[in-house]
């Protein structure tokens, strides 16, 4: 009850936070109604330890990162201070509200020593339409296509047309990522599915928060695609083998032909 009123009181108060040093101390505008109420209470290397941990093991400079689903941009931000002048970050977000926020963001003095942000206001799904957008009735972190969606949506308080294009689409106009996040609420087995070209000819990194209901259908598709899945998120902050057949719930997915990331655990 308390948290709920909280997040209503401060829902449309917008606030500037830095990013740790490591992260390269890039600016983030967020609210507790586009983001969660964790932005305006939280200390910024608490936002997210496995999100942030996840971008520190994977991001170098130069990198070119795809967020998909990237909300206020924790994440973006994260990436464009790892990959420095020399890397670029595409966001794709849905929500036409947040991602004017994520613009905002990307103007910010703060973050012109970063790679640049660049902003994509479209859903991201296993084709190229036109799709119904839940915006959830709390955070706005929960926001899913329709079918999609988790509890902590607290139901959906409207509902829009988006325009919707798959990974493979949107290959033909962007440089190819080397680095892929997918947080997408549900949808991470559409995204992938609309992939499989750039998973097989590009073969970028591909960090993927996936639902237990998905796990295995995410894990057939990435193995199959010639990736062995790692867990992140462990209290160690390393990467460790996930269990066969599985994708956890902090997907680090790295194609079997490259060496061990920064920060993996190999058992022998």
């Amino acid at each position: 009850m308390i948290r709920t009123l909280l997040e209503r009181l401060l829902s449309r108060v917008v606030v500037k936070r830095r990013l740790p040093a490591s992260m390269g101390a890039g600016e983030l505008l967020a609210s507790a109604g586009a983001g969660g109420l964790k932005f305006v209470l939280k200390r910024t290397d608490r936002l997210d330890p496995s999100l942030l941990s996840m971008a520190a093991g994977t991001v170098v400079p130069g990198s070119v990162i795809w967020d998909v689903g990237a909300n206020v941009g924790l994440f973006s931000v994260a990436a464009a201070g790892l990959a420095g002048a020399g890397g670029k970050v595409f966001a794709f977000e849905a929500d036409l509200d947040v991602a004017r926020l994520l613009q905002a963001t990307a103007r910010l003095p703060g973050n012109r020593q970063l790679a640049p942000i660049s902003v994509v206001p479209l859903a991201v799904s296993h084709s190229t339409g036109i799709q119904t957008f839940g915006i959830a009735a709390r955070a706005r972190a929960s926001n899913a296509l329709s079918g999609y969606g988790r509890s902590q949506m607290g139901g959906v308080a409207e509902v829009r047309w988006v325009p919707a294009m798959s990974l493979d689409q949107i290959r033909e106009h962007l440089p190819a990522p080397t680095v892929l996040k997918i947080d997408v609420e549900g949808a991470e087995v559409a995204v992938l599915e609309g992939g499989r070209r750039i998973l097989a000819e590009d073969r970028p990194l591909v960090l993927c928060e996936v639902c237990p209901a998905d796990a295995a259908a995410v894990a057939r598709l990435l193995t199959g695609a010639g990736y062995r899945i790692l867990e992140g998120g462990l209290a160690d902050g390393r990467l460790h083998p996930a269990t066969a057949g599985s994708a956890p719930w902090d997907t680090v997915a790295v194609p079997q032909e490259r060496a061990m990331l920064k920060g993996e655990v190999h058992f022998s």
